[in-house]
C-alpha cells in the first residue's frame, strides 16, 4: 500500500518511545516498511517508515 502524504512516522534505530514525524519530499513516494535516510540532530540515520503518524506535529517543527 503506498503512502501518499506529506508527513508519515518513522521509526529509528535510537531508543526512543515512538516513531518521530518527517515531512515526505514531494518527488519521493514512501510505503510502509521503506527503509529510509532521515536527519536525528546533526546527522542522517536510517528508519522505516511506520505509517501515517499518530498525533500531528507543528510544520514548523518538521524536518
Amino acid at each position: 500500500m503506498e503512502i501518499r502524504p506529506d508527513i508519515v512516522a518513522v521509526m529509528v534505530g535510537v531508543a526512543v518511545e515512538g516513531p518521530y514525524s518527517y515531512r515526505v519530499p514531494a518527488h519521493m513516494s514512501v510505503t510502509r516498511g521503506s527503509i529510509v535516510a532521515v536527519p536525528l540532530g546533526p546527522r542522517l540515520t536510517l528508519g522505516v517508515v511506520w505509517g501515517p503518524p499518530k498525533d500531528m506535529v507543528a510544520h514548523n517543527r518538521l524536518r
